[in-house]
């Protein structure tokens, strides 16, 4: 994991209710919500065949849910 995701998710854990996001129509998304969908699309990733440090394959469609 490089040192970007690392202090995201680091932050993201220490002040989890805080918001980290807001969109355009004024809605919002906190830390906690926001590194629980980071943590399910990397996962998802893994499951289909992607490592760390490789680029995405730009040929190959993979459908990711995060529920």
């Amino acid at each position: 994991m490089n040192d970007f995701v690392t202090r995201f998710l680091d932050t993201a854990g220490e002040r989890p209710a805080e918001v980290a996001v807001i969109d355009p129509d004024g809605r919002t998304t906190s830390f906690g919500e926001l590194r629980r969908l980071v943590v399910e699309v990397g996962a998802g990733l893994r499951a289909e065949g992607l490592e760390s440090g490789v680029l995405f394959p730009a040929y190959r469609r993979l459908e990711v849910s995060c529920a």
